[in-house]
């Protein structure tokens, strides 16, 4: 293997093995170190395969079993990585194994891999920052890696063994080895093209909104520049709550802070307030009065001198050579720079007040706010947008409802999307580039997940010409879309993760209430119960009377249900034009 220096004055060589691998090799005395980092992880998944990832992890170590010498494997949210080390003779065959399981991945055993992953995951707790991931970029992206990995039970072990060969390709690794000299023979990797540099896109329209959740905190999140006026602004902020809610208030125990540093020199940000529910309006007050003063102040020179030093313990020069060698590694594969290009960790200069002050301004424009259920809305801001159809969409082939729906409807099926068109203009839908799983029902229902968490039903006996809704339906999914449920269940749409808004299954009603069975059904018994006791006058016909009487209460119950429904029509409708108007 040909070496090159990646800087002339350090240690550290850059080649490339014969399949096309990249390695980067710090030669050294003693035990050797290796790690096979793969540029792929939870961000490359689908809603419907999460979690495959992390099973080719577990069925490649598989072969490897429980060595004497020290090994690992991690699933990040762009990189997969494979560590070792040890003597070079064991780090020689444990590459051997890893490569040649890849090539043909032990599926045989993906049952009890998966017992295993899901015992894993009742351990992980839960995050205070997984729904501000969700609510920012969705059910796709960086959002999945907030989702539990909700794909395992129905992965094909086929499927498995086909994401191994395609997504750990030799383009698309790096071999990092701190040690001895590697050799061409060391690793051996299937062939293929490497997966694109990662990228962080969110959702359109996430600026200065809210949405409840479950969890007794209020949090906000936002998205800047990695810089250090971005993080001395969320420090800053950070100080400041802390201040108010856990020493003058004591109203939390801590204000937790998050960090995340995206591909692309971009930064996410978090700032959470847990507490209990008595105390949760209070908070909430409390953290808007913080962020209001904040905004109108000026950091001290004492707080940016901190801030600094903080600064400087966070992104400390003092990394050992292996971790030097795993920052490389990820900018060639993350952020598609190479390794000859990568900037020196020289210590960023100190920002001054008005900077400071200046990004925090513009942080709170972009921040969402994550706001418990029993708590009033933040004033000032809007709920988060629902993703609305477009009008293109209505051009498809469209079917008439069988009159389970109040009022004229049509369900609009297209190349580019799926669209329920109902009367005065209300319309629910999502295109297929917003959908990110369609689960489908043994009883025919198809729900779709849409990228912001919002679920359509579709149930095609609703319907006119049902056997051909599905037929149309089935053909224009994306085939990567589709998740398989061999169970019937109503709540099928409900999702993972607190859906927003109305769901749109909403607007239909329940077939056995609005088909006119009831409606006739009721005079029907409530004349047959009056001839009888007309036939027998003087006397008591139990028949008569029990069929009058059932009559009776089945048209009061059919006419209550029916006016409730109306009214729940009616107030969807407006939930849905609200939507319109925010997301305009």
């Amino acid at each position: 293997m040909e070496w090159a220096l990646i800087d002339q004055d350090g240690p550290v060589r850059s080649g490339r093995t014969p399949d096309g691998t990249r390695v980067l090799w710090h030669p050294a005395d003693g035990p050797t170190s290796a790690r096979l980092t793969f540029r792929v992880g939870v961000a490359d998944e689908a809603l419907p395969t999460r979690g495959i990832t992390h099973l080719v992890e577990h069925l490649a170590h598989e072969r490897i079993g429980l060595p004497l010498y020290e090994a690992n494997a991690h699933v990040g949210v762009w990189c997969t990585t494979f560590s070792a080390g040890g003597e070079v003779d064991d780090v020689t065959v444990h590459l051997g194994v890893l490569g040649a399981a890849l090539h043909d991945l032990p599926v045989g055993g993906c049952e009890g891999e998966i017992e295993i992953l899901l015992l894993e995951a009742a351990r992980r707790a839960p995050s205070q920052w997984e729904d501000l991931l969700v609510q920012r970029y969705g059910l796709r992206g960086l959002g999945l890696a907030s989702v539990d990995e909700v794909g395992l039970d129905l992965l094909r072990p086929e499927q498995v063994a086909e994401w191994a060969r395609t997504a750990f390709t030799a383009s698309g690794a790096v071999l990092s080895v701190h040690g001895a000299e590697p050799g061409d023979e060391w690793l051996q990797l299937p062939v293929g093209p490497p997966l694109p540099p990662a990228d962080a896109l969110p959702l359109p329209d996430r600026r200065s909104k809210w949405f409840t959740t479950s969890r007794q905190a209020v949090a906000l999140g936002s998205l800047g520049r990695d810089e250090p006026s971005t993080t001395a602004a969320w420090w800053w902020l950070q100080r400041r709550m802390r201040q108010r809610l856990r020493v003058e208030d004591r109203a939390v125990y801590d204000v937790d802070m998050s960090m995340f540093a995206l591909p692309h020199g971009s930064i996410e940000l978090a700032l959470a307030a847990v507490t209990d529910e008595r105390r949760l309006d209070d908070v909430l007050a409390a953290v808007q009065d913080v962020v209001d003063e904040t905004c109108s102040s000026t950091p001290t020179q004492e707080e940016l001198a901190a801030h600094a030093r903080w600064f400087a313990r966070s992104r400390s020069t003092d990394r050992s050579a292996v971790q030097a060698l795993d920052d490389l590694a990820r900018s060639w594969l993350v952020e598609g720079t190479d390794p000859a290009d990568h900037p020196g960790a020289a210590l960023d200069p100190v920002p001054s007040g008005d900077e400071v002050r200046r990004t925090l301004a513009r942080l709170l424009d972009d921040a969402t706010w994550e706001v418990p259920d029993d708590c009033e809305a933040p004033s000032g801001l809007e709920p988060l947008p629902v993703l609305v159809p477009a009008p293109s969409l209505l051009g498809g082939r469209r079917f008439l409802s069988r009159g389970q729906l109040q009022g004229p409807g049509a369900l609009v099926l297209s190349a580019g999307g799926v669209v329920l068109d109902l009367e005065e203009g209300v319309t629910a839908g999502m295109a297929w580039e917003d959908c990110v799983e369609v689960r489908r029902s043994s009883s025919g229902v198809r729900h779709l997940v849409c990228v912001d968490g919002n679920v359509l039903p579709v149930y095609p006996v609703d319907w006119h010409d049902s056997d051909t809704v599905l037929a149309v339906l089935d053909e224009l999914t994306p085939p990567q879309l589709v998740r398989t449920i061999h169970e019937d269940s109503g709540d099928a749409g409900a999702g993972e993760s607190s859906w927003r808004g109305a769901s749109s299954d909403a607007l239909l009603l329940d077939p056995l209430i609005s088909s006119a069975v009831p409606l006739l059904l009721s005079p029907a018994m409530v004349f047959f119960g009056l001839l009888l006791l007309v036939s027998s006058p003087g006397t008591t016909h139990p028949l008569g009377s029990g069929c009058f009487a059932v009559g009776l209460i089945c048209a009061g119950v059919w006419c209550v249900v029916a006016v409730g429904q109306r009214w729940r029509r009616r107030w969807v409708r407006w939930r849905h034009r609200r939507g319109q108007r925010t997301g305009s």
